[in-house]
C-alpha cells in the first residue's frame, strides 16, 4: 500500500495556456502549472470556491464535472464558456435531519456576504476545511454561528480565536492561533475514522455528542436547542448561497 500523502504527491507539468487555448492540449488531473491556476480562477467565477494552488486534483476535477464538463478535463471550451448552470446537488434534507457528510461546492463570495462583517473572513476556511474533511462547509459555518452567538462570544473575540466552541482539557474554551485553526481542528475531529462522531451523519445525531443534553458545562440548558438552531442556520446559509 502506498504511503504517499496528498501533500507529497507528484504532479506533472500542465500544458501552457497558449496550447490549451489553441486547442492543442487539455488540462487533466495530476497536472500543475499556471494554466491550472487560470482554470481554477475561471471555475471560481462560477462559484466553485476552489483553492487557486495550480494543482489539478480531485476538487478541481469534480468542479469541472459539476459545471457540465463530464470528462473532468479542461480544453479551450471551458475558458470560452459563459457560466453554465451547475447540476443540482442531491437533497441533503433540512434542519436537524440534514445529512452533513460529503463536501459540496459553495459560492465563497455569497457565503462571505451571508456571514456578515464579523464572520466573512472565515468563508474560505469553512469551504477548505469542508473539502479536506468531506463535510458540508455550511454545517461548519452553522456550528460556528451557534457556538459563538453569531461571532460575538468572548472565546471568539478575546484572543483565543475559538470559532467552534472547542473545549480544552479543563472543559473551558480552548485557545487557537487563529479562527481558521479552530475550524480545521473541529472539522478533523468530526471526520476521525475512530472518533466520537463515527456513524453520525446528520445535524441531530452529531448534536448528541457535540452538545449533549444536561452536559455539566451547559448549566443554562442551551444544548436543548443546538440541533434545531444549527439546522436552521445551515438552511438559512443554503438559501443565501444559491
Amino acid at each position: 500500500m502506498s504511503t504517499t500523502t496528498a501533500t507529497q504527491r507528484s504532479y506533472r507539468p500542465a500544458p501552457t495556456m497558449t496550447a490549451v487555448q489553441a486547442g492543442l492540449a487539455t488540462i487533466a488531473r495530476g497536472e500543475e502549472g499556471e494554466s491550472v491556476k487560470a482554470l481554477q480562477k475561471k471555475l471560481n467565477t462560477w462559484g466553485a470556491g476552489l483553492a487557486v494552488d495550480g494543482k489539478m486534483g480531485q476538487a478541481t476535477e469534480q468542479a469541472l464535472k459539476r459545471y457540465g464538463f463530464a470528462s473532468g478535463r479542461a480544453d479551450k471550451s471551458v475558458f470560452e464558456a459563459a457560466r453554465p448552470k451547475a447540476k443540482p446537488a442531491a437533497s441533503r434534507g433540512s434542519g436537524p435531519t440534514r445529512n452533513v457528510r460529503g463536501f459540496r461546492e459553495v459560492d465563497e463570495q455569497k457565503l462571505r456576504t451571508a456571514l456578515g462583517t464579523e464572520g466573512q473572513h472565515m468563508a474560505r476556511p469553512f469551504i477548505e476545511a469542508g473539502r479536506k474533511h468531506s463535510l458540508d462547509p455550511l454545517f461548519l459555518a452553522g456550528i460556528s454561528m451557534q457556538e459563538t452567538g453569531h461571532f460575538t462570544s468572548e472565546a471568539f473575540t478575546d484572543g483565543r480565536h475559538n470559532a467552534m466552541g472547542v473545549t480544552g482539557s479543563k472543559k473551558r474554551p480552548r485557545g487557537f492561533t487563529s479562527h481558521q485553526e479552530s475550524i480545521f481542528s473541529m472539522a478533523a475531529e468530526l471526520s476521525k475514522k475512530d472518533g466520537y462522531y463515527v456513524g453520525r451523519n446528520t445535524v441531530g445525531t452529531i448534536a448528541q455528542k457535540y452538545a449533549p443534553i444536561d452536559a455539566h458545562n451547559d448549566p443554562d440548558g442551551l444544548n436543548h436547542y443546538w440541533a434545531k438552531n444549527v439546522g436552521d442556520f445551515v438552511d438559512q446559509l443554503e438559501r443565501a448561497t444559491r
